[in-house]
């Protein structure tokens, strides 16, 4: 027989359907004489919940019963018996079956029960059995001569308090590891704590018991390609290929720590160093310039990020520390500003640059140039103005650092004015902008050949 569980004033709680274990919205039943000590806890500030007489149908469950409800839980208060989420809902039972154990304080429903003492099975044997702490060991290597190294950091952003410095014999213990995945960041002594690409005078780091195949050495790919081409061209067909041909190897080291007895190896791959001045198109040092590595080719940074740019000082004068590209080919960018920023002149560009790990060279100069300026209008599939559209020029050679093109909006009537674009063919283009410029969409790009010091009138460009 169908009954009210006890009398009028009995607390009861149901909860909405979107807890994991999903069985009745009847949880637990409480005799009247809980009630003193349940209300107090649950309320704000410690005072009695209101509970609302009237009876009215369930928020989420119209259908399934009718409830004389009580205002949700607080924020963050959870209820004191089973510590469900404040989805939950206290009141009056107006349905609910007599089961026996039900009247008991601590009544469960026998669908919720069985999930919960699953958990419990799941659950209990770790708390019982806590995890033992790990001790990680590592020794840090020079990848070119193989000699211990000195001064290396293993760190985390995550866990400040973890944090590991490789002594004279390259050796690094940090202790009170917990067992499982474990990245770390690598930086040197004297580094500020963020990532970088850079460790002191290293670039690259990488090892055997990495988790992960890219924090492994990742080697150079030999490919059968065309001889007598031009480095930018070489760099084209790596790209259409899909293969990039630049070893990345710069970013965080994991590891499984479960079980982990022996020391890990860890090799540094010693940094190229390129030092020189950005001058304007007289020769006048430029100050507060930027330089950038470019991966020529494919018109992009080496990184996909900024991580590699250097300011000028006051005498135009920068010193880069980045990943030697061996037989990877980079050239580098410089841009009159910051990101973000064109002031006077546009960009120019250095030599296409092989570098190998630990050399230096000295030296560069970078000139920038007088640029061009590019006018016209971008509209949409029916031929209306498109406002606020952002427009840039991308070269075609693809020897610039694509954080570092000219860019502009269009105005109210879709017009815009582009400028401090290098002398050169260039793409005009609309966005949306694809990371190669030359797979951009037909209408939304097109190539002007630009000269310094003149304007190209009547460029129109359609985008969605």
């Amino acid at each position: 027989m169908r009954v009210p569980i006890g009398s009028r004033g009995q607390l009861v709680e149901q909860r909405s359907r979107d807890f994991p274990f999903n069985g009745s919205p009847l949880i637990g039943v409480h005799t009247p004489g809980t009630v003193e000590r349940v209300l107090p806890e649950i309320s704000s500030g410690g005072g009695r919940t209101e509970l609302n007489s009237k009876a009215q149908p369930h928020p989420k469950h119209p259908r399934d019963s009718r409830w004389p409800m009580t205002k949700p839980l607080p924020a963050g208060r959870r209820h004191p018996f089973n510590g469900f989420p404040r989805s939950a809902f206290l009141g009056f039972a107006e349905r609910a079956t007599v089961r026996g154990f039900r009247n008991h304080p601590w009544a469960v429903e026998p669908s919720r029960l069985f999930a919960l003492l699953i958990a419990a099975c799941i659950t209990l044997p770790a708390i019982a059995t806590p995890a033992r702490a790990v001790i990680f060991e590592a020794t840090v290597r020079d990848s070119i001569s193989g000699k211990p190294v000195e001064g290396i950091v293993l760190w985390s952003w995550e866990k400040k308090d973890i944090e590991g410095t490789s002594d004279k014999d390259g050796r690094i213990v940090i202790p009170g590891m917990m067992p499982g995945d474990f990245q770390f960041q690598v930086k040197a002594v004297g580094d500020d704590h963020k990532p970088s690409g850079v460790a002191g005078k290293y670039a690259r780091w990488w090892s055997p018991q990495a988790k992960h195949d890219h924090e492994r050495e990742e080697l150079e790919r030999k490919l059968d390609l065309p001889r007598g081409l031009d480095v930018a061209s070489l760099a084209r067909m790596r790209l259409a290929m899909g293969i990039d041909g630049f070893q990345r190897n710069l970013d965080g080291l994991t590891f499984d720590l479960s079980g982990r007895k022996k020391a890990v190896e860890i090799f540094v791959e010693p940094a190229a160093t390129i030092t020189g001045r950005v001058v304007d198109p007289d020769g006048i040092p430029v100050a507060g310039a930027t330089v950038a590595p470019a991966k020529t080719g494919s018109g992009n940074s080496l990184t996909g990020d900024t991580r590699y740019s250097h300011p000028t000082d006051e005498e135009g004068r920068f010193t880069m520390v980045l990943p030697a590209g061996k037989q990877f080919a980079y050239n580098i960018v410089a841009h009159d500003g910051t990101y973000e920023e064109w002031r006077k002149w546009a960009n120019g560009h250095s030599e296409i640059l092989r570098t190998q790990p630990g050399e230096t060279i000295e030296g560069l100069e970078i000139q920038l140039t007088r640029g061009g300026t590019v006018r016209g209008l971008v509209v949409d599939a029916e031929g209306k103005p498109k406002p606020d559209v952002d427009v840039r020029a991308a070269a075609v050679d693809m020897r610039d650092n694509r954080y570092y093109v000219p860019m502009t909006k269009t105005g109210s009537d879709g017009r815009f004015e582009l400028s401090h674009i290098s002398p050169g063919e260039q793409h005009i283009q609309a966005a949306p902008f694809w990371l190669r410029a030359e797979q951009a969409p037909k209408q939304s790009t097109t190539i002007v050949t630009v000269e310094s010091d003149q304007t190209v009138e009547g460029i129109e460009l359609t985008t969605k």
